[in-house]
């Protein structure tokens, strides 16, 4: 018997008694003889290859037959119930079964007992490893990983309760690449590593249980690979691989320079350094100029796209990045150069174009304004200019086409002609600038406009039939009293060409209070993050009957601070942006206008 390493008492007892004869045998139990002294603890746990003797307390040889289910016995068992047993390296329990004889006196022979044997064996059982973090390391730096090995036994978990803790105390011993290093003592389940710059390698952890002597051939191994990579393709990033023209122009012979960035500053290079291969596919039409560490250089015959690929080894493992060289007609950063504002006449031409040979330009003017075309001359030419005049106002668009190695490229480019132009134009949410309004009421105007190019994007309102107006860029808002005449508002836009007018014509109508059949209900008021706006009948139930096609919130001072023009009864509006005050709630149904006051407050 080897030398014992470590001591952990052991107890496991799984004992099943039945009898049902009219003579009653004592209760049999299993004493662990050890150094020739039995043992009163219950401790049967034993270590593989050893020879233990027990002693079979209440034994009847009369009566009682043993069996070894698993294990080898030797020796007999004597008048005194004494047995020596062998356990082998099983990797499992062991079990002894007594069962009793059908003899006379000895009553009818039932199921027996059985005692549970454990053997301390991790014959069967493969140690776990884990790696944290897990994952793949860089090649050419070290680092410090930890790894934790884990090893039990397959009954543990159900025998447990028999406080066989010592069943736990498994000791590792940890086997580490040559060239690594680790902190701290190998035998226990955690061990801490630090790699050096090699390609990585397996880590092992071999299972001893403390108690037995024989450990050795009680053992197995868990194996974790610690794999390696290139820190990343070509040890940079964006772009990977630089050029000195990243495309290649449709039949122009070029030279082209390429260049893959060096190793990270804390890399450590091997002996040999970092290789690098370079490749060209398709390879015909090209030829070498040099080809040398982190540069190469091409020269191409302008007649096919290529991939440039270079490859970076170090520690035995490489890494790839490669570029893709459109073939095109022009330089990918050309542009067209003119403004964006036309008043009568102006150039378009087309800069950087280092135009292939044999490729041709052509242009094209086309109206993005339909129905109101400018008129443009000319409007088609060949070449990378283009001289034009324009008369009247619209947006337009100018088209460069590139044609030539069976390719085409178009360049475009949006301009506006002439003085701006007003659209959009609505009364009350409604499409128009003419529309029949009621009396005693707000009624809102509201156009877009094109073509005003800087600052001064807004429009400029004017009442020409003196009432005051609200303005707010592009929305203005007139009062019409009752018994008042027809409100004309001139609204302008302006751009360097000039500027361009239009005229809404409010007319009277019936008076906007005739109906009260109808109410707004704002809840909470005062309000502070959210509102609540229901259209209610006069009795103040909500309704659906009647839909509301204009609600606008605006301040004292008129400013529209929330403003919708879908069909509901029901709104509810986000105010929390909106600062603290006394606001209006108009909501406009056909020609009626309602009114309501909203106090914001946050206190």
């Amino acid at each position: 018997m080897s030398k014992i390493k470590y001591f952990i008492s052991v107890l496991l007892l799984v004992c099943t008694c039945y009898t049902s004869f009219s003579q009653t045998l004592p209760v049999l139990a299993v004493t662990f003889i050890r150094n020739g002294t039995s043992v009163a603890s219950r401790d049967f746990a034993v270590c593989p290859n050893t020879s233990i003797n027990y002693q079979i307390v209440n034994w009847n040889q009369n009566c009682h037959k043993l069996t070894v289910v698993k294990g080898t016995a030797s020796g007999n068992v004597g008048a005194d119930g004494t047995i020596t047993i062998v356990w082998q390296d099983t990797g499992d329990s062991c079990l002894i079964k007594i069962t009793r004889d059908a003899a006379a006196n000895c009553g009818t022979a039932a199921e027996g007992q059985s005692f549970f044997i454990p053997v301390l064996s991790l014959a069967k059982v493969k140690p776990t490893i884990t790696q944290l973090p897990p994952g793949k390391f860089d090649v050419g730096f070290t680092h410090t990983i930890r790894y934790k090995a884990s090893a039990q036994y397959p009954w543990l978990g159900a025998l447990d309760s028999n406080n066989l803790n010592d069943f736990r105390l498994t000791e590792f011993q940890w086997t580490i690449p040559s060239g690594w290093s680790y902190n701290g003592n190998t035998i226990f389940d955690t061990l801490n590593v630090t790699t050096d710059y090699g390609t990585g390698g397996e880590i092992s952890a071999t299972a001893y249980n403390r108690r037995c002597f024989t450990s050795a051939s009680s053992s197995a191994k868990g194996i974790s690979k610690a794999e390696r990579q290139m820190p990343s393709p070509c040890f940079t990033t964006n772009p990977p691989i630089q050029a000195t023209q990243q495309f290649e122009r449709c039949g122009s012979p070029i030279q082209n320079q390429f260049t893959c960035r060096s190793v990270p500053l804390n890399f450590e290079l091997p002996t040999g350094g970092v290789t690098y291969v370079w490749s060209v596919s398709p390879a015909d039409g090209w030829s070498t100029i040099l080809e040398f560490g982190t540069t190469a250089v091409y020269k191409t015959d302008g007649q096919k796209a290529r991939r440039i690929t270079v490859t970076a080894s170090a520690y035995g493992v490489s890494s790839s990045c490669f570029i893709d060289l459109p073939l095109i007609l022009a330089n990918p950063l050309a542009e067209i150069k003119g403004n964006t504002l036309v008043c009568e006449k102006d150039t378009f031409s087309v800069q950087d174009l280092n135009l292939s040979p044999g490729a041709i330009v052509t242009w094209n003017i086309i109206s993005l304004s339909p129905g109101l075309p400018p008129s443009v001359s000319p409007t088609s030419g060949v070449g990378n200019q283009a001289f034009v005049s324009v008369t009247g106002y619209g947006q337009c668009r100018i088209d460069f086409t590139i044609s030539g190695c069976n390719q085409t490229r178009t360049l475009s480019k949006t301009f506006f002609a002439g003085r701006p132009s007003i659209n959009n134009m609505a009364i009350n949410g409604q499409p128009g600038n003419s529309r029949l309004v009621c009396q005693g009421g707000y009624h809102f105007m509201t156009a877009s406009t094109q073509g005003v190019i800087g600052s001064n994007v807004c429009l400029t309102w004017e009442c020409l039939t003196g009432q005051q107006l609200f303005l707010n860029c592009n929305t203005a808002q007139v009062y019409m009293g009752n018994n008042m005449g027809p409100v004309i508002v001139k609204v302008t836009a302006n751009n360097e060409c000039g500027n361009t007018s239009q005229f809404f014509h409010l007319w009277p109508g019936k008076m906007c209070n005739e109906k009260e059949m109808y109410r707004l209900n704002v809840s909470p008021n005062p309000a502070s993050d959210l509102v609540t706006i229901n259209l209610t009948d006069e009795n103040g139930e909500a309704t659906t009957d009647q839909l509301v096609s204009h609600l606008v919130l605006k301040s004292q001072f008129g400013n529209i601070v929330f403003e919708d023009n879908s069909l509901q009864s029901s709104y509810q509006i986000p105010i929390g942006n909106i600062p603290e005050g006394v606001y209006f709630v108009q909501a406009l149904m056909g020609q009626i206008v309602i009114n309501k006051t909203l106090v914001i407050s946050r206190q």
